[in-house]
């Protein structure tokens, strides 16, 4: 990635400028103050939207003083695009050829420079990586990572869900908040989860336990509950009838023996009903003895019909030697004359007539039967049903001679304490009835609730260990391995670039955790972060470095150089010189106080002298007052 013309309008040190850059090391250099930063910030904040940590929403305070208003416009060329971008403090656009604006959105742009999330800072900041977690780090360089991340590799990792479909996007940080939500709600369902076996508690006094009752015990203990409760409220009725209970039920039996027609009639009901059916009977049974007669009759004028056929079969085509069917002697058949021909057919005739007049009565036979038999049916059914009314009849006057005969009833009082004592033993009932229910019920629960926390138990280890695969130190730290000892070779490589003979430092490399550390001439590590201004700068530039030529960037923004002394600007200077062929560019900010001197021409570094709203590319040994 390259940047191939700038300009800027009104924004922060510069009102306006128009740069164009060819080369891959340019050193800007001037006072502080002079703009050097400005046009570093200006790709920054075409490319990005922000810089020197103003918000977005802010990004109308970047514009120069005394102006409301700013707009910078880069070229910038990747593998994949060439495009020029404009930037104001409101609107994001892409110039065409023709100068046509078209609106862009961050998102795609990111797609279109750094398909790698979180890369650019990293390029346009030279503290960003040294200032960032291990794990920060760590997961920047999983990013990073050429080699491809399948689903099949990270399901066999144990992802699963949304936090393999997030690792699968590079978004490892969300895909663990994911993976601990997850946890903590199947860990707060497992608490609601009762834990305990209901308790199996004797039933009452009777010396069981409610797991011991059987379902017929159950049946029957609701039963007689049932027949308790009914009894105790026939007294309790007849209690509050008093003298008059048994008035009421004789008046009830009567009313109801009024409904019904009176046994004479229903003696005589049954009476006609009897002698129909009788009837009934008789005419089934004479015409059952008539179907029969017929189907004999139908029988024989069949069998008279197939002996004339045969014989006259016979006759007609008997030949002399042939064997007679009857005596089974060969004998000559007398010639048959046109008389006999002729009366056999008469005969033959006469036979089918007589069949099929038989045939037809033994039909209407069988049609008479049916009919009757439906009469016969009738009849018993409707004697049947004149015995049901008769018998109706007999059993309320049976009831009304009892009730009629009973002494009154009982004494109210005695009454209601009977049903009292009924009510009291259906009472015990029915807290057996409830207690064992109540158990069955509170043990299925827990039955369901054991198979639903074991369910519950796995799902938590599931996620649980989703959420360790998903942080730095899992699944990212395994893929950043690969790409370890690349970062280190390149650390070191940087390093002995950037550090004096004369320092004590010998390298810049990682530790397992990813933790930026700088190796002494003895052997020994120290934390970077410990360590002075200088040497922690340097440390950031191996980390940039490192993180440029790990994502095949090749681009580099380098502000802050007024951290390093003369000694270790020159070093830079000489460092940058022989990086020069791995980049496609880097871009330096460096404050001057005397006087600046351009670069060799072979060098591959180009020094630009920038003032306010001027910036002057330097020639070979051209020096420049500061």
């Amino acid at each position: 990635m390259k940047v191939n013309r700038i300009l800027m309008k009104d924004f922060l040190a510069h009102q306006s400028l128009d740069l164009t850059l060819a080369g891959a090391i340019h050193l800007f250099v001037g006072r502080n103050g002079s703009g050097k930063s400005t046009i570093l910030d200006a790709v920054k904040v075409t490319l990005t939207g922000t810089c020197r940590d103003v918000p977005r929403k802010d990004a109308a305070e970047l514009a120069n003083w005394g102006a409301d208003k700013w707009s910078t416009q880069v070229e910038v060329e990747t593998p994949s695009m060439v495009g020029n971008i404009r930037r104001t403090a409101t609107t994001l656009n892409s110039m065409d050829a023709e100068g046509v604006k078209h609106q862009l959105t961050q998102q795609r742009l990111d797609a279109a420079l750094m398909p790698v999330r979180g890369i650019l800072p990293a390029l346009f900041d030279t503290m960003h990586a040294f200032t960032m977690t291990p794990n920060e780090l760590r997961a920047l360089v999983v990013q990073l990572t050429p080699s491809e991340v399948t689903a099949e590799f990270l399901a066999a990792k144990g992802l699963a869900g949304e936090p393999l479909e997030l690792a699968m996007a590079g978004n490892w940080k969300k895909a663990e908040t994911v993976a601990a939500q997850k946890k903590r709600d199947t860990n707060a369902a497992l608490e609601a989860v009762p834990s305990s076996r209901p308790v199996d508690e004797q039933v009452g006094e009777t010396g069981i336990r409610c797991s011991e009752v059987s379902d017929e015990v159950l049946d029957t203990t609701k039963e007689r509950h049932r027949v308790l409760l009914v009894d105790a409220k026939n007294l309790e009725d007849r209690a509050a009838a008093g003298a008059g209970y048994q008035a009421g039920k004789l008046d009830q039996v009567k009313a109801e023996l009024e409904r019904l027609k009176p046994m004479a009639e229903l003696d005589a009901a049954v009476a006609e009903r009897h002698a129909d059916a009788v009837a009934a009977a008789e005419v089934y049974d004479a015409t059952s003895g008539g179907v029969t007669a017929c189907a004999a009759e139908e029988a024989s004028a069949h069998a008279n019909l197939e002996g004339f056929e045969l014989e006259h079969h016979q006759a007609l085509n008997w030949k002399a030697s042939c064997t007679c069917p009857d005596c089974g002697v060969k004998h000559n058949a007398p010639p048959m004359d046109a008389t006999l021909v002729s009366t056999a057919k008469k005969g033959h005739a006469v036979l089918v007539d007589a069949k099929a007049k038989a045939s037809t009565m033994l039909q209407q036979g069988r049609d008479a039967l049916e009919d009757a038999k439906a009469k016969r049916d009738h009849h018993k059914a409707a004697l049947a049903d004149a015995n049901r009314m008769r018998g109706q009849r007999q059993a309320l006057e049976d009831k009304l001679a009892t009730l009629a005969g009973e002494e009154p009833a009982d004494d109210p009082a005695a009454l209601r304490q009977e049903a009292a004592q009924l009510r009291d033993r259906a009472q015990v009932g029915k807290l057996m009835l409830d207690q064992v229910t109540a158990y069955r019920e509170d043990l299925a629960a827990w039955e369901e609730a054991k198979g639903r926390k074991v369910k519950l138990e796995a799902a938590a280890r599931q996620w649980e260990a989703m959420e360790h695969a998903c942080r730095p130190d899992g699944i990212q730290a395994e893929l950043a391995g690969g790409e370890q000892a690349g970062i280190l070779e390149r650390l070191g490589r940087v390093s002995q670039l950037l550090f004096a003979d004369t320092e004590d430092i010998m390298a810049v490399t990682l530790t397992d955790d990813f933790v930026p550390v700088v190796i002494d001439r003895n052997g020994e590590q120290h934390l970077a972060r410990t360590l002075n201004g200088s040497v922690q700068w340097r440390v950031a530039l191996c980390l940039a470095d490192a993180l440029s030529h790990l994502s095949g960037t090749r681009f580099l923004v380098l502000d802050e150089v007024s951290v390093l002394d003369g000694a270790n600007r020159g070093q830079l200077v000489g460092a940058l010189m022989q990086l020069a062929p791995d980049y496609d560019q880097v871009l330096v900010a460096c404050a001057i106080q005397e006087s600046a001197t351009g670069a060799p021409a072979d060098s591959g570094v180009t020094v630009w002298y920038v003032q306010p709203n001027a910036v002057t590319m330097l020639a070979d040994g051209q020096v420049e007052a500061a």
